[in-house]
């Protein structure tokens, strides 16, 4: 995680803050998989693996609309596998 200086530009800080989101949102979501992945569906795995994959490779980019989708559709998956367990 990247710690933003107080005096930095908004534009670089609000990117930074989105990496770190990004980077903070791939190992809970792994971790998720590996503790649940024999009660989700292969469809809500395949969709957590495919947003995950996603959400790195726009990472190494540093494409931040890319970071903001994968973000998006990470949630998006592991809210699904969620309701799949219950």
């Amino acid at each position: 995680m990247t710690v933003v200086p107080p005096q930095l530009d908004p534009a670089l800080k609000e990117e930074i803050e989105l990496r770190n989101q990004g980077d903070q949102a791939v190992y809970p979501a792994e971790a998720f998989l590996r503790d649940n992945g024999d009660k989700i569906p292969a469809e809500g795995r395949t969709g957590i693996d495919q947003a995950v994959a996603t959400l790195r490779g726009a990472l190494d980019r540093g494409e931040s609309e890319a970071i903001t989708r994968g973000l998006s559709d990470l949630q998006k998956g592991q809210h699904k596998a969620a309701e799949a367990i219950k």
